[in-house]
């Protein structure tokens, strides 16, 4: 039983396991089961990119610079000032709630900066986990290549293999 599953905190599942409920009738466990089991009628290829954790990070860290630079707190400010501040979706976003926590005098922008980081981190983490569990992922190394094209090259050679 889902229910078991999940915190009763969890608002977020909880109202999508109503929402399936609602619309097809079926308890989102048995849902989870039935769309487990179904087969795709296409023959499907998925292509992974990967690359150097130390080359993610510094992705992060520069996406994250980026989002200062282009009014993240501003546009949380906005959003705020417009009613959305108690939204459950913004609390949750990541970026966002730390941002809330800058504008309410609980952390200094720095670690604002900081705290997006690592979370960024941490879902990453979370991600590959769940996306290296499944098996029908074909993954490529991205620093292994010097130029896109030969990347593209390898991946269609990885497509026509499956």
């Amino acid at each position: 039983v889902y229910s078991n599953k999940i915190s009763e905190n969890d608002e977020r599942r909880i109202i999508r396991a109503l929402e399936v409920l609602n619309i097809t009738g079926i308890p989102f466990s048995q849902f989870q089961k039935q769309w487990e089991e179904r087969k795709s009628i296409y023959n499907l290829s998925m292509l992974g990119l990967i690359m150097e954790k130390k080359n993610i990070e510094k992705c992060i860290e520069s996406r994250v610079e980026k989002m200062f630079e282009r009014g993240l707190i501003q546009e949380v400010e906005k959003l705020i000032k417009k009613g959305y501040g108690n939204c459950y979706s913004m609390k949750q976003a990541l970026g966002y709630k730390e941002v809330i926590k800058y504008l309410k005098g609980k952390i200094t922008v720095e670690d604002c900066r900081k705290e997006i980081i690592q979370n960024t981190k941490k879902l990453l983490k979370k991600q590959l986990t769940w996306f290296k569990a499944d098996p029908r992922i074909n993954w490529i190394r991205t620093d292994n290549y010097d130029n896109i094209i030969h990347l593209i090259i390898d991946a269609i050679k990885i497509l026509n293999k499956t």
